[in-house]
C-alpha cells in the first residue's frame, strides 16, 4: 500500500528522549510497510491522528510514558514535522503544553496512557477553557470490552473533563476500514478547528487493543491503500474552516475560486438551510453558476421561490446518476432527509464545502472539506460577482430534465390512481394548507413522502420537522406549539404509532384559535420499518417491527373534542382537508392504508421514474 509523503521537518529539534529510535529520513511513516509485513492498524491509526494534528497547525507534542499510549506516542516521535518533549509527570506535562499554546497560538497536543494519568491533565485543561487557550488532549484508553469489567489501570475517562473542553469524542477502536479511517481524520480536524477557532481545550479519547508496539502486522485490505491514495493527493487539512460573522474577502475569494474551478456543481439545501432571502440567494447564485439547486421539504427554501428542484428523490435512483457525480458540491443545512440524495453525495471525488453560521458539525459520512462558518445568504450573494455566468449549462439542464420527467411520472400515476395513498395524501394536503399556513411533519414516512412528492408552491409556506434528533417523541404536542405561537393554520402528518405515542398532545391542541389539522396515517403500525431489509424475516418482523395494534382514531378525536373524517381515498383526503380548514378549530383526519401494498406502490413508482429518466436524458461528457 502507498504512505503518506514524507513531511519536511519543522518545529525545531525533538527532545532527546523522543529522539531515540527515531527513523532518519525515509523511515517509517503512517502506512508504509514494515518489515515482514503491513503495519498494525494501531501503527495507521495513531500515525493518521497526528498527522492531521500537523497538518491543521500541531508542532508541540507533549509525553508522558505509558504502554496504553504506545501507538501515539511512536507516532509523534516519528513524524518529522513534530516537537516531541517529554514529561515524566503528566500535571507538569499539561501546564508546559498550556505555556507552549500561549507562546504560539497554536494548539499544543497532550498524550498520556489510560487511568489517573488522564485526571492529572485536568487542571491545566481548566485552565485553557478560562484562559481561551487551545489544546488537544489524546488520552490512550482500553478498548470497550476491557471498561467497567475490572481491567487494571482503567477509569471512566468518556467525558473526563466535563464542562472545560470545547468539544470531546470517544474514538471508535482502531479497524482496517477505509470508512472508519475516514471519520478519524475528519473528527481530529474538527476537533483542532474547534480548538483554534473556539480558543480552548478538545479531548479525544483514544482506546486501542494489542499489539501496541509498532509490529509488523497481516495484510492490508486494499481499501486501505485506496484511502491512503485519495489523502495523498493534497497535504491540506482534511477540513478547512474560516469564520466570520460576515464574509470577508478572504472567504469570499476562497469559495470563488473553487466555484470557478468546477464546471459541475450542486447546491443543496437541507432542513432549516434558511429562508425567502436564502432561497433567492440560491438560486440566482446557482443561475449564474449553473450549479442546480436542490432543497429539501423542511429546508425552508423550497416553498419561497423558484428556480429550485425538488424531486430529487424519484429521478436520483435512475441509473444515469450512479455514472455521473459532481465535482463539488454547496450545501447548508441538516442532513438531507433524501437517501439517494445522501448516496448521490458520497462520492470521494466530490469536493463538499458547508455553509453554515454556527460550528456544529454536520458531517456523517465525513466527506466535508471546506465549513464556511458565516452568513449562507451573504456569502453567496458576494461570490456570485466573482463568477462568470455559465449561460445554457449542460450540467443545470440534465438535472431539470430529470426533474420534469419525474414530476411528469408522478402526475401519470396520481391520474391512473396508483400514487401510494398515505404519499399522495400527503402531498394533496399540503397543496390545501392555506396561504401563510404551516405544516408539521413527522420524521418517520411522512417527511420522506412530502420530501418525495409536494408539489412546488411559492408562497412560502413554512415546513417544521424534529429533524434534531429525529425521533417520533411529542410530535402532536410540537405541531400544535407552533401553530399557537405562529398564529397561523396548520397541517400535521405524521403515523398512527407517533400519534399513540403523544395522544395528550390532542388535548393541546383542542385549544387552538388557528385551524389545526392532524393527518394520521393509519396502517397499523410501523410503516417505515416495511422498506427495510428487516422486513423480509417474518418470523420476528410483525411482533418486533410492524408492531400492529389494531387501533382507530375516531373515539380520540372525540375524547378530547376534536372533529373527525376518516379519509380512505385521496377525493375523501380533499374533501375532509377542505372541510377542515373551512370550518376551523382542530380536526383528526384519518387515513388507513396497508403497509405492504404502501411499499409496493412505493417501488413500482421508484422504477417508473428511473426508467423513464435512464430512457430519455443522456449526459455524454
Amino acid at each position: 500500500m502507498s504512505a503518506p509523503p514524507r513531511r519536511p521537518r519543522g518545529g525545531g529539534a525533538r527532545a532527546g528522549r523522543a529522539r531515540a529510535g527515531a527513523p532518519e529520513a525515509g523511515g517509517l511513516q503512517a502506512g508504509a510497510p514494515m518489515p515482514g509485513g503491513s503495519p498494525t492498524v494501531n501503527t495507521i491509526w495513531a500515525s493518521l491522528l497526528l498527522d492531521e494534528l500537523w497538518r491543521c497547525g500541531a508542532r508541540h507534542v507533549c509525553v508522558s510514558p505509558g504502554s496504553r499510549s504506545s501507538p501515539l506516542a511512536v507516532a509523534a516521535a516519528r513524524h518529522e514535522g513534530l516537537h516531541v518533549s517529554v514529561h515524566i509527570d503528566e500535571r507538569s506535562s499539561a501546564f508546559f503544553a498550556l505555556g507552549a499554546s500561549k507562546a504560539t497560538g497554536g494548539p499544543a497536543v497532550l498524550v498520556c496512557t489510560s487511568g489517573t494519568a488522564a485526571a492529572n491533565f485536568h487542571p491545566a485543561v481548566i485552565e485553557a477553557s478560562y484562559a481561551r487557550t487551545p489544546l488537544v488532549v489524546l488520552t490512550a484508553d482500553r478498548p470497550p470490552e476491557l471498561r467497567q469489567a475490572g481491567a487494571l489501570q482503567t477509569i471512566d475517562q468518556i467525558g473526563l473533563y466535563g464542562g472545560a473542553t470545547r468539544f470531546f469524542v470517544d474514538l471508535p477502536a482502531p479497524e482496517a476500514s477505509a470508512a472508519l479511517l475516514r471519520a478519524l481524520v475528519s473528527t481530529v480536524s474538527h476537533a483542532a478547528a474547534t480548538a483554534i477557532g473556539e480558543r480552548g481545550p478538545v479531548h479525544l479519547n483514544v482506546p486501542f487493543r494489542e499489539p501496541l508496539a509498532p509490529v509488523a502486522g497481516p495484510p492490508l485490505p486494499e481499501e486501505v491503500a485506496a484511502f491512503f491514495a485519495e489523502r495523498d493527493a493534497d497535504a491540506e487539512p482534511r477540513l478547512r474552516v474560516t469564520r466570520g460573522s460576515h464574509p470577508d474577502e478572504a472567504a469570499v475569494e476562497s469559495l470563488a475560486a473553487l466555484v470557478r474551478g468546477h464546471a459541475r456543481g450542486l447546491i443543496v439545501c437541507g432542513p432549516d438551510a434558511g429562508g425567502a432571502g436564502l432561497a433567492e440567494a440560491a438560486a440566482a447564485f446557482g443561475a449564474r453558476a449553473g450549479y442546480p439547486v436542490l432543497a429539501d421539504i423542511a429546508s425552508g427554501v423550497r416553498f419561497a421561490g423558484a428556480g429550485v428542484l425538488g424531486a430529487h428523490d424519484l429521478f436520483l435512483r435512475a441509473a444515469l446518476f450512479e455514472r455521473v457525480a459532481p465535482e463539488i458540491t454547496i450545501e447548508m443545512g441538516g442532513v438531507p432527509t433524501s437517501k439517494p440524495l445522501r448516496q448521490f453525495l458520497d462520492r470521494a471525488s466530490i469536493r463538499r464545502v458547508r455553509l453554515q453560521e454556527h460550528a456544529d458539525r454536520i458531517d456523517p459520512d465525513h466527506r466535508a472539506r471546506h465549513r464556511f462558518e458565516t452568513s449562507p445568504e451573504a456569502l453567496l450573494r458576494a461570490v456570485a460577482s466573482r463568477v462568470s455566468a455559465r449561460n445554457a449549462s449542460p450540467w443545470a439542464a440534465l438535472f431539470a430534465a430529470a426533474e420534469r420527467i419525474a414530476l411528469r411520472a408522478v402526475a401519470d400515476a396520481e391520474e391512473r390512481g396508483e400514487l401510494p395513498i398515505e404519499a399522495a395524501a400527503i402531498a394533496r394536503a399540503i397543496d390545501l394548507v392555506p396561504e401563510g399556513g404551516l405544516v408539521y411533519l413527522a420524521s418517520s414516512m411522512p417527511v420522506r413522502d412530502a420530501d418525495a412528492f409536494a408539489r412546488e408552491r411559492g408562497d412560502g409556506l413554512r415546513v417544521l420537522v424534529n429533524r434534531g434528533a429525529s425521533g417520533i417523541d411529542g410530535l402532536v404536542s410540537s405541531a400544535a406549539g407552533a401553530a399557537s405561537a405562529a398564529e397561523r393554520p396548520a397541517l400535521l402528518c405524521l403515523g398512527d404509532l407517533a400519534l399513540i405515542h403523544d395522544m395528550n398532545g390532542l388535548l393541546a391542541a383542542r385549544g387552538l384559535k388557528t385551524p389545526f389539522v392532524v393527518l394520521v396515517l393509519n396502517n397499523d403500525g410501523g410503516g417505515i420499518f416495511s422498506f427495510l431489509p428487516i422486513a423480509e424475516h417474518g418470523d420476528v418482523f410483525e411482533p418486533l417491527f410492524g408492531t400492529p395494534h389494531g387501533l382507530t382514531f375516531e373515539h380520540a378525536a372525540e375524547l378530547y373534542g376534536l372533529g373527525y373524517a376518516e379519509a380512505p381515498t385521496l377525493t375523501q383526503v380533499e374533501r375532509a382537508v377542505r372541510r377542515a380548514f373551512a370550518a376551523g378549530g382542530s380536526h383528526l383526519i384519518e387515513v388507513t392504508g396497508d403497509r405492504e401494498a404502501n411499499v409496493r406502490a412505493h417501488r413500482d413508482l421508484w422504477s417508473r421514474v428511473a426508467g423513464a429518466v435512464d430512457d430519455e436524458v443522456s449526459w455524454g461528457s
